[in-house]
């Protein structure tokens, strides 16, 4: 597995091996200490972040096909990018709550690509300095309020 390390301005490639990615829950990981959140799709939250219980078993799922992926995948490539903050806030605890961001591939197929096409996360795409808000999960939870402003980073 390869994957990139931000120093000062530049980026280099740090080689490991698939048992030092710790899956944290279906669209975040850990490596070599660092927390990353993986871009492009969502994935139900597990546990006390679960809005209602549909939502935790299928955080459960995503969670456990993320694990499946890397642990039985082959090749792994992580590629951290930079997180949708606003200027000045990058690798800091108001952006993203201190998570780096990034793309990982298993024999070059996107993770997220693969949790989508098994209905166990969905598109979720960032702007430049902002995200959407998620969409539920819950099939009674209302809708959030339609707005241009997000308080969510990922």
């Amino acid at each position: 597995m390869s994957f990139w390390r931000r120093r000062q301005d530049c980026l280099w490639p740090i080689r490991s091996i698939a048992d030092d990615v710790y899956v944290l829950d279906g669209d975040t990981i850990r490596v070599a200490g660092r927390t990353v959140r993986l871009v492009g799709f969502d994935a139900p939250e597990l546990g006390s972040r679960a809005h209602c219980g549909l939502e935790r078993i299928l955080a459960a799922r995503a969670t456990s096909r993320l694990r499946q992926l890397v642990r039985t995948g082959g090749d792994l490539d992580l590629k951290l990018i930079p997180c949708s903050c606003r200027p000045g806030t990058e690798w800091k605890m108001a952006c993203n709550n201190d998570r780096a961001c990034g793309v990982l591939t298993v024999e070059d197929e996107d993770v997220g690509n693969v949790l989508m096409a098994e209905n166990l996360a969905r598109p979720y795409v960032c702007g430049r300095y902002s995200c959407p808000r998620r969409e539920p999960w819950c099939p009674f939870e209302p809708k959030p309020p339609d707005q241009n402003e997000s308080t969510d980073t990922r």
